[in-house]
């Protein structure tokens, strides 16, 4: 075996020679270790697939028992989604002392440590057996082009995976509180009274004003929070099989694509159902290398040694892998920050204006426990533009670095296209979520402007509302 290729010997039993050197042991699944050894020595037989990949893995070759690990961190996180709701409705108390919003009980968001803790071990579990096909197309680890350290990475992962996960709990939270603070004000808690009328003032000079329930916060809740689901739906209608899998051709040492029909696409590969399983399940270290793998991988079919023209089926073949991961990025963009987290960060800067309206004209300080989830929900915001952005340039570049090899009579240009409309609506939904971040900004900035702090988008004035007369 030279020194090209991966090594399973010495202190660390994989990947000894450079560039793969620096993966520690317990990063990888030691049967996957195997599995790139025994791929490494049939590399060069002239056979159909092995001459095609070479000594690199694919996840399609090892990725079902992550897939099944996929399905098992779906039940257990939106199961707990569900049930979590409904207990945290029925936990929350009107608040009679501290302000208008109603309470929970302190020690409620630690009933979802466990189930955090199970969620980040199946993370875990599917991570270590993809690691080695990440590092095998993309070597070191990067963020944001700025490349990184496998432990700076993994950390950096663990805290944003931690942050997502939580995301369950502190959704279903801050919506029972929104629910249960509307039902105070119909029965005995004045400032949630209060709270209410100022906010249907507000509506009432909005251009929503004759858009059915705006006028309640709580209704704004009830269905920010029913077009969570969605996520699921999307991921299910994804990954489920309608059809028997069949098995394209490999050879041995490597396991057979299994191929399905799902009701979105009609050819799902086992790496397709563990790129949405893991973005639905908030798997971050497991979806945040798919961009880049997918890229490189694609590459290989236009760059790889020994090709002087460039035949359209390799072209084709290229483009195939980049538009569905334009598609993939755009609904997940959709789902998770627009109707998401967009719609909460909206709710969180009412919620801080509908603050500063109810305290007296001599009192300016914003309580700390409503402005620090605002900031850090705007930093949370800021990041996923960041990172949106990047993604959108990549596989554009990706794309144009082929526009050249086109021809246009040719089957590739069908797949040109597709890619050309998945980057269309990606970076419409980019857009999108862009101006109503940056309309939570106005908000946020004009609750510190206007004489009331309430404010919105009006058509016959400035948008701060003048509550002189409540």
């Amino acid at each position: 075996m030279d020194s090209a290729r991966v090594s399973l010997t010495g202190d660390n039993d994989l990947l000894r020679q450079p560039p793969l050197d620096w993966l520690p042991s317990w990063a990888y699944n030691r049967e996957i270790a195997e599995l790139a050894r025994d791929l490494n020595a049939h590399a060069g037989l002239e056979d159909n697939f092995s001459i095609h990949w070479r000594d690199k893995l694919v996840y399609s070759e090892i990725a079902r028992p992550a897939v099944i690990w996929g399905f098992w961190s779906t039940a257990v996180n939106w199961t707990f989604f569900f049930v979590f709701a409904a207990y945290a409705w029925h936990s929350t108390q009107c608040s009679t002392e501290h302000g208008f919003l109603a309470l929970y009980p302190s020690w409620l968001p630690c009933i979802g440590v466990p189930v955090i803790m199970l969620a980040m071990a199946i993370e875990w579990r599917c991570l270590r057996r993809n690691i080695i096909v990440q590092v095998q197309w993309t070597g070191r680890f990067t963020i944001l082009g700025v490349p990184v350290s496998y432990i700076q990475w993994i950390v950096l992962m663990s805290v944003w995976s931690l942050q997502a996960h939580f995301d369950i709990v502190s959704q279903n939270l801050f919506t029972a509180m929104l629910v249960r603070t509307w039902g105070c004000s119909m029965v005995r808690s004045s400032s949630a009274a209060a709270a209410s009328g100022i906010w249907k003032a507000t509506i009432r000079e909005s251009v929503v004003a004759q858009v059915p329930g705006f006028d309640s916060l709580a209704t704004l809740a009830l269905v920010t929070w029913s077009l969570i689901p969605l996520q699921l739906v999307w991921a299910l209608s994804g990954v489920v099989p309608l059809s028997k899998a069949s098995y394209a051709q490999t050879i041995k040492p490597r396991q057979n694509h299994q191929i399905y029909r799902t009701l979105l696409n009609r050819r799902t590969f086992h790496k397709d159902a563990i790129g949405v399983l893991a973005v639905v399940n908030r798997m971050v270290s497991v979806s945040f290398q798919a961009m880049y793998q997918t890229i490189a991988r694609a590459k290989w079919w236009v760059e790889r040694p020994g090709m002087n023209d460039i035949p359209q089926y390799a072209v084709m073949r290229y483009l195939d892998q980049l538009h569905p991961l334009a598609r993939t990025a755009a609904m997940r963009l959709l789902f998770f920050s627009i109707l998401e987290n967009a719609m909460k960060l909206e709710l969180q800067v009412s919620i801080l204006a509908l603050d500063r309206a109810l305290m007296p004209r001599d009192h300016t300080k914003t309580d700390p426990k409503t402005l620090i989830p605002v900031v850090l929900s705007f930093l949370t915001a800021g990041l996923t533009i960041l990172c949106a952005g990047f993604q959108w340039r990549k596989i554009r570049q990706a794309q144009v670095s082929v526009q050249k090899l086109i021809v246009l009579d040719s089957e590739s240009h069908t797949p040109w296209s597709r890619t050309s409309r998945c980057l269309v609506g990606f970076g419409m939904v980019l857009a999108v979520y862009s101006l109503l971040v940056t309309h939570c900004v106005a908000k946020l900035v004009m609750a510190y402007v206007c004489k009331d702090s309430m404010w919105n988008i009006a058509l016959r004035s400035s948008g701060c509302v003048d509550l002189s007369s409540l």
